[in-house]
C-alpha cells in the first residue's frame, strides 16, 4: 500500500508540474534568445552592481518598488528558475508577492565576477516562511548571471540554483516525495 501512495503521489506531482522535455527546451532557448536581445555594457559602474544587491537585502521592505526601479530597466529578461518576467512591473508584482509570503530573506554575496559584459554574482540564501503552520528555514547557493544597461540597470537576470533543495524539498507532500526519489538514487 505504501508503495502505491507514493507512486501517486510521485505522478500525480509530475503531472501538476507538467514536466517534459519540451518545457525544458523552451527553458534553454528563451534563455538563449535573451542573451541576444539583451546585449550589456562592459564598463559597469560598481554602484550598479551596489543597486541590484540591495533588491534582495529585504524582499519586505516597504520601499522594495523604488529599489527595483533603481536597478532594473523597464524592459527585461529576468530568470529565477521558477519564473520568466519580462518587465520591471512584472518583476515588482513578483518579489513584492514574494516578500509577503516570507518571514525573512537572507542573501550573503560570496563572490561577483566580470567576464566582458556578464556579471556573475554567487550567493548563499537563506529563506524563512511557514507552510500550514510549520516554520521552515532554508538554505541554499546560486549563482546569477547579470547583463547592465549604460544606465547601470539590469536588462539581464538569470539565477543558476537548485530550487528543489532550496525550496520544494521543504513543503509539505512534495518534499516527501522528492527526498523519496533522492533515496532511490
Amino acid at each position: 500500500m505504501n508503495r502505491i501512495l507514493v507512486f501517486a503521489l510521485l505522478l500525480g506531482t509530475t503531472l501538476i508540474t507538467g514536466c517534459s522535455a519540451g518545457d525544458e527546451r523552451r527553458y534553454v532557448a528563451a534563455y538563449q534568445q535573451a542573451l541576444v536581445d539583451h546585449r550589456g555594457v562592459t564598463g559597469i559602474d560598481p554602484g550598479a552592481i551596489d543597486s541590484f544587491l540591495a533588491v534582495f537585502t529585504d524582499l519586505t521592505a516597504e520601499n522594495l518598488p523604488a529599489l527595483i526601479a533603481s536597478a532594473y530597466a523597464e524592459d527585461l529578461y529576468f530568470s529565477d528558475t521558477l519564473h520568466v518576467l519580462h518587465s520591471r512591473d512584472e518583476l515588482t508584482s513578483y518579489l513584492k508577492k514574494t516578500g509577503d509570503k516570507v518571514d525573512a530573506v537572507t542573501v550573503d554575496v560570496l563572490s561577483v565576477n566580470q567576464d566582458g559584459e556578464d556579471v556573475y554574482v554567487r550567493w548563499r540564501m537563506q529563506t524563512e516562511f511557514s507552510v500550514m503552520g510549520r516554520d521552515i528555514d532554508a538554505m541554499s547557493v546560486g549563482i546569477s548571471h547579470l547583463r547592465f544597461n549604460d544606465q547601470g540597470q539590469v536588462i539581464l537576470h538569470q539565477d543558476f540554483w537548485d530550487s528543489t533543495e532550496g525550496l520544494f524539498s521543504h513543503l509539505p507532500f512534495v518534499g516527501g516525495v522528492v527526498r523519496w526519489a533522492r533515496s532511490k538514487t
